[in-house]
């Protein structure tokens, strides 16, 4: 966007069952760094997220990573879905 967004480490999992969306939980209590990265305008980033960190063990299906962004004026939580398959 022309907007620029910070964003910062915490994220949170979702399973998607029955037609909704669900959190999973953490395996352990987890606490996130306290830290702001800047996302400028017009900008792309990636992250990488070790989900074998926070979760011992994932079932087969459809998930999703949920992050917040903000702004001096907004928030917006983006989301990135992605499949666990077992072979």
């Amino acid at each position: 966007t022309a907007d620029e967004y910070y964003y910062g480490v915490p994220f949170t999992l979702e399973v998607w069952l029955e037609d909704s969306w669900y959190q999973v939980p953490f395996d352990e209590p987890v606490a996130f760094i306290e830290i702001a990265f800047l996302l400028e305008a017009n900008a792309t980033t990636e992250e990488g997220i070790s989900l074998a960190t926070y979760f011992n063990e994932l079932p087969p299906g459809t998930y999703r990573i949920v992050k917040v962004f903000q702004t001096e004026n907004r928030t917006v939580m983006i989301a990135s879905t992605l499949g666990i398959i077992v072979p």
